[in-house]
């Protein structure tokens, strides 16, 4: 049952009941049996258990995480087992586990029936952790997931609910000169679910968008995932990621990518943005290329809602409008990709952006659409199909 359930007028009053008693407990100092300092403002108690500090071991009940003596967080379990020192670049989370996890703090409420994270390399994130290339093997088994999250932001005006969230199992190959690279991997959210809470001014808002859409609130759901394999000198790249937004629309984008292995290499280099990220990107634009791109896209009333709020003007219109600007933008191949859009805007349906070179095409030519634009549509077979 998500707090939803329990409080079916959530997003109607500024402080529910749930947040009310989550205000006032989080706010009274903690009584436990057994008290570990962990810096100068921060303490974890325990009922029962037992926790080693200096090696970050241990498992505990009825656990509660106090700051300045007051109370931010309680679970009724944690466990943890990690390797190498806390801050140093050796450290391993080799398993947290933190089961019915509520926490506040300053107007934001936090829930989560459980939280699973195993095999995770922090040392690189320590202060004295060398600038090098993260071995990617150190994440091979790297797992996240959480189940049951309840979130609200009184100040932001909203509250979400997340059934599970997780990572999918990573794998991974190696390039030629044995550096290991990732070859697959993703994330799954079945749903979330997102209302309005409160009556700030930002809630307010986003009450009336929900109603002007004629939606009790927004359901998203999300698959992400990747595979990467070698090619002769290459890194192909397959990705997909399926976006649904309950009551408005399906999309689905999935892409296909060639990529040097000098750049694909780089990608996990931590000074990737740093002062030479210009000079990273422009060598990737240089090393990478489209094998194919397809976007499909299904209305399930989006179209309906923005032409209800009356921000644009109405799609014959609007569609009038696009012809003309691709037209003069795009005078040989425009008008018919126009076409499908314009369809797809009046009429509803599905819309399919496709893009599939003969031969890869390399992404600093893209420039050149500024000059010769249809040269580059013809060169990456962009195409549009409308489906009712």
């Amino acid at each position: 049952m998500t707090v939803f359930q329990r409080f079916p007028t959530l997003h109607k009053t500024s402080m529910t009941g749930l947040a009310i008693a989550a205000f006032f407990a989080f706010s009274q100092p903690a009584q436990a049996k057994t008290t570990i300092t962990l810096d100068d403002n921060l303490a974890i108690s325990f009922e029962s258990g037992q926790l080693d500090t200096r090696q970050y071991q241990g498992e505990i009940f009825d656990v509660e995480l106090l700051e300045d003596g007051m109370l931010v967080a309680t679970a009724s379990r944690v466990l943890l087992k990690s390797e190498g020192s806390f801050e140093e670049p050796d450290l391993i989370i080799r398993q947290f586990e933190v089961d019915n996890l509520e926490a506040a703090d300053d107007g934001l409420f936090v829930l989560a029936q459980t939280i699973r994270v195993r095999d995770l390399h922090l040392g690189w994130l320590a202060d004295d952790a060398p600038s090098t290339t993260i071995n990617p093997l150190d994440w091979q088994q790297a797992v996240y997931q959480m189940e049951n999250i309840e979130i609200i932001d009184e100040n932001a005006g909203y509250a979400l609910a997340i059934p599970r969230f997780a990572t999918m199992p990573l794998a991974f190959d190696q390039l030629s000169d044995g550096t290991a690279f990732l070859a697959s991997g993703g994330v799954e959210m079945p749903y979330m679910q997102i209302l309005p809470f409160g009556d700030s001014a930002a809630a307010i808002a986003f009450e009336t968008f929900l109603d002007s859409a004629g939606l009790p609130y927004l359901e998203l759901a999300l698959l992400a995932q990747q595979q990467n394999r070698i090619q002769g000198a290459d890194i192909i790249s397959d990705s997909e990621m399926q976006i649904r937004m309950a009551g408005l629309f399906d999309l689905l984008i999935r892409s296909e990518f060639h990529t040097s292995e000098d750049a694909f290499f780089l990608l996990s280099d931590p000074d990737m943005w740093g002062d030479e990220a210009e000079e990273y990107l422009s060598y990737l634009a240089a090393e990478t290329k489209l094998g194919s791109l397809k976007m499909d896209m299904r209305d399930l009333g989006l179209l309906a809602f923005i032409d209800q709020t009356g921000a644009f003007p109405p799609y014959p219109i609007l569609a009038e409008q696009m012809q003309a600007i691709m037209s003069s933008f795009l005078p040989e191949t425009g008008p018919e990709l126009a076409s499908a859009i314009e369809r797809f805007m009046i009429e509803g349906g599905a819309l399919q952006l496709s893009a599939r070179p003969n031969t890869p095409f390399r992404l600093e030519d893209f420039a050149a659409a500024l000059f010769m634009a249809d040269f580059v549509v013809r060169q990456i077979n962009l195409n549009t199909i409308h489906t009712p």
